[in-house]
């Protein structure tokens, strides 16, 4: 369409409704302003909760490596001292509890919102605080290893899921 035929229907359409040019020029001004802001504030909350999925992703992808950690630490000084050392139980039951916490908050990002998994890590981290006090002996780690052995696979799986 030409450009000439365009503002001449407009300027009849604008002489039949009656609308004052100022009230055109400034809801030309006023509506691409409130689009810009209302796109700037959608982009602002996405990206807070962009970066809210990272933190909490990442925090359970760190809680993971303490638990390998803690767990590494608690076994040797077993082998070692041949009975485990109060610091590193006490250092392995904070990280369960670390863990118990922040599983919960990676439901709302795991793309098959399966709770069963999460339940499943849940369980066995509970499990684990009461194999604890049992694994005094090399000869008694057998039900800890189990233990620790499902938590990892279910900590693999929470992690495979999990965006990257």
């Amino acid at each position: 369409m030409d450009t000439k035929k365009l503002r001449n229907q407009l300027r009849r359409l604008y002489s039949k409704i009656n609308v004052p040019s100022c009230q055109v020029l400034l809801a030309s001004v006023i509506l691409p302003a409130a689009v810009a802001l209302g796109t700037s504030l959608y982009m602002s909350s996405h990206d807070d909760q962009r970066s809210q999925q990272e933190k909490i992703v990442s925090e359970f992808q760190s809680g993971s490596e303490s638990f390998n950690t803690s767990v590494a630490s608690y076994v040797n000084y077993i082998l070692v001292d041949g009975k485990p050392d109060p610091q590193a139980l006490n250092q392995l039951v904070q990280v369960l509890v670390q863990q118990y916490e922040e599983v919960g908050d990676t439901i709302p990002y795991l793309p098959s919102k399966d709770l069963a998994a999460v339940n499943s890590y849940k369980d066995e981290l509970v499990q684990m605080r009461s194999v604890l006090p049992a694994s005094n002996d090399v000869v008694d780690l057998k039900p800890f290893w189990e233990t620790v052995s499902k938590i990892l696979v279910l900590q693999h799986q929470i992690n495979e899921d999990l965006p990257s």
